[in-house]
């Protein structure tokens, strides 16, 4: 008898540790699905954005997705750990309309949040039940360019991983450091290094490095070659906004023709005066005209507000207006012209000697990159430069 109640005792035991165990993993699957939740939340509000505040680099889009693919992993890790992958049987094609139906709304998201227009197909090569996952193959294709790509189903249909990393048993850090130093290095030496920064006048993330190109301007002086270069698009826009007109041929900025306008004079600016003079003008310009002025509708006062500026900075307006009255049309095909040479259409885009700098926006690291482009660098090379804070070190207005 005794043993008979000893029995009872012990598995009461063991079901009320199983209960308590139950209990513990469905209040962590309840925390980890409000954590997705909110990152979901912040996707949608981050794409609906209107174009001042846009999301303009894949990237942190992709990042985001990435963070909730963790979180999912957290998840599933959570849920699954006793599944056998026999519990759930679904049909195929249900796997692959979720699949490729997810995918779509994502790359579709991350392409209006960048304004950029894409052709997108998806189809399903390949489903694999794992147990507790479908191992998902699509092929994906933008704009004609096609790629295959793994991505991973639960067995409830819920939820898309879109990312999965593989595990690396070995890791060489000083291969991987050397492969890095080399691709932050200009491989075209010159004596005077040209440096091209392609903007736009009213995107935020351009704006952001103004400064920056202020210090490396003033450090550097005539030793370097700099050019601004103004991004703008031929044809007419295709997202219904204005375009300009000039000889039967259309022009279009991306944030509207008040952009087109500001670029065209702070470009006068550059070519009468120098990299100098552009640089003082175009940062005093982002803090005193286009918090107040950017649209359309107040081209007029925006220009005044400019005009005003570079006035105070010592600039002859009446010679600025008659070179853009004599000069504007060929600037605008000019600067359409090297957009479309160089490919170039995400803002900022930074160029030395050709080769394009996919490094940190901070003044010393774009210095330290062109610094590479000397035969021989001087000795400003060696100075320490003022930085300034940049929020996003790797978005862009378009893409590139």
């Amino acid at each position: 008898m005794n043993k008979m109640s000893e029995k009872k005792r012990k598995e009461s035991k063991e079901n009320k540790h199983k209960e308590e165990s139950q209990k513990k993993e469905r209040e962590e699957i309840k925390e980890i699905k409000k954590e997705i939740e909110k990152v979901e939340k912040e996707i949608e509000e981050e794409v609906e954005e209107e174009s001042q505040k846009i999301i303009n680099n894949i990237w942190f889009v992709g990042i985001l997705f990435l963070v909730i693919g963790v979180l999912l992993g957290l998840l599933i890790g959570v849920a699954t750990k006793n599944d056998t992958g026999t519990n759930q049987n679904v049909d195929k094609n249900e796997v692959a309309k979720v699949a490729e139906n997810t995918l779509k709304d994502f790359y579709y998201k991350a392409a209006m949040a960048q304004w950029t227009p894409v052709d997108i197909k998806i189809k399903t090569k390949d489903i694999r039940d794992m147990g507790s996952l479908y191992n998902v193959t699509l092929e994906l294709s933008i704009n004609g360019n096609k790629q295959e790509i793994p991505i991973y189903v639960t067995k409830d249909l819920n939820y898309v991983i879109p990312f999965v990393i593989k595990s690396k048993k070995e890791f060489n850090e000083k291969e991987i450091k050397s492969k890095l130093k080399s691709l932050n290095e200009v491989k075209n030496k010159t004596k005077k290094p040209k440096v091209i920064l392609a903007e736009m006048s009213n995107c935020p993330f351009g704006n952001q490095v103004e400064p920056l190109f202020k210090e490396i301007i003033d450090t550097f002086g005539d030793k370097i070659e700099f050019e601004p270069r103004y991004i703008i698009y031929r044809g007419k826009n295709p997202y219904g906004g204005n375009y300009i007109t000039i000889e039967n041929k259309s022009y279009w900025s991306l944030h509207g023709n008040y952009e087109l306008e500001l670029d065209m004079f702070e470009l006068a600016v550059f070519k009468l005066y120098d990299a100098k003079k552009w640089a003082e003008l175009v940062n005093k310009v982002n803090d005193k005209c286009l918090p107040n002025y950017s649209s359309d509708e107040k081209i007029e006062e925006l220009l005044n507000c400019a005009k005003q500026v570079a006035q105070k900075l010592g600039v002859d307006i009446k010679t600025v207006e008659n070179y853009l009255k004599e000069n504007k049309e060929k600037m605008i095909e000019e600067q359409a012209q090297l957009t479309n040479d160089l490919g170039i259409i995400g803002s900022p885009t930074i160029i030395v000697n050709g080769q394009q700098y996919r490094g940190i926006r901070t003044a010393n690291a774009i210095k330290d990159f062109i610094c590479t482009a000397f035969e021989n660098p001087p000795a400003e090379c060696n100075q320490s430069l003022k930085e300034v804070k940049v929020q996003a070190t790797g978005a862009k207005c378009g893409t590139n």
